[in-house]
């Protein structure tokens, strides 16, 4: 058996649990209807992908150049 079942067994529920996660996301997604984008899952990607790219919109974290001071 050897090491090799575990490296199969690992990605087994590595691609198991992005998938369940994803059609949680997807499905949550859908909940929200119909928008400015399109509605399916090719928007679903695109948001996602904007989304995981961009980061989050409400984060309190601010960056050195965007601070206002004199």
């Amino acid at each position: 058996m050897g090491p090799r079942i575990f490296v199969a067994a690992g990605l087994a529920v590595t691609a198991t649990s992005v998938g369940v996660l994803a059609a949680r996301d997807y499905r949550q997604w859908k909940a929200l209807g119909e928008g400015g984008i399109p509605w399916g899952l090719r928007g679903w990607m695109r948001v996602t992908r904007l989304r995981l790219t961009m980061g989050d919109p409400l984060g309190a974290a601010i960056s050195a150049g965007d601070r206002n001071t004199p």
